[in-house]
């Protein structure tokens, strides 16, 4: 759900939506290794990422409806799933752009520079080797460490985490392993991100 930030926010924010998309013909995510992650970076520089099985209008409706307030206004790609349909009554700008264009003038250029982190990132810090089925947990660990990068209050952050770890029992690494499920933002029903 939205958090109030979220709402304080919406008369100024515009939420840029993107992913690794492309066309049906030569989508951009094909491949044996490749994974679908939708991003929705919000003007001021915050990001949040979400693996995804797909991309198309119902998934996008649940991103949107969990990481996008209400009163937003919306920019995206040319994708046709991007509508009124996914975005609800959100208002939305619908921007195709060539690569001139884009060389010139970005529209989604924070969610690009995002994805373009995330993969220096995991080829850097994890050389790769990230299975599909941990992937929202470390996208997780990206958005935490990417909206709190300019955060002077780095001891409130720590002491906010270590309360979560002391008041929540302990984990086993077995329960990790078997609860944790592939896509896993789209399918429980909590919903938000970091």
């Amino acid at each position: 759900m939205p958090t109030s930030r979220d709402q304080d926010l919406a008369n100024r924010l515009i939420i840029r939506l993107a992913g690794c998309a492309g066309s049906s013909r030569r989508p951009a995510c094909s491949g044996p290794h490749k994974e679908l992650v939708l991003v929705a970076a919000e003007a001021d520089g915050r990001v949040r990422p979400a693996h995804a099985e797909s991309n198309d209008k119902a998934t996008l409706k649940r991103f949107a409806d969990g990481q996008v307030a209400p009163d937003a206004r919306v920019v995206t790609d040319g994708l046709a799933s991007y509508d009124g349909d996914s975005l609800g009554n959100r208002p939305y700008e619908r921007i195709v752009q060539t690569k001139a264009q884009r060389r010139e003038g970005d529209a989604l250029q924070v969610c690009h520079w995002t994805i373009s982190l995330l993969k220096r990132w995991f080829l850097g810090t994890h050389a790769g080797a990230i299975s599909p089925k941990h992937l929202q947990a470390y996208l997780d660990e990206f958005a935490f460490r990417h909206n709190r990068r300019k955060t002077n209050g780095t001891v409130r952050i720590a002491a906010r985490v270590i309360e979560q770890l002391v008041a929540r029992p302990p984990l086993t690494m077995r329960s990790l392993i078997d609860d944790t499920q592939r896509c896993r933002w789209f399918r429980s029903t909590q919903t938000g991100l970091s």
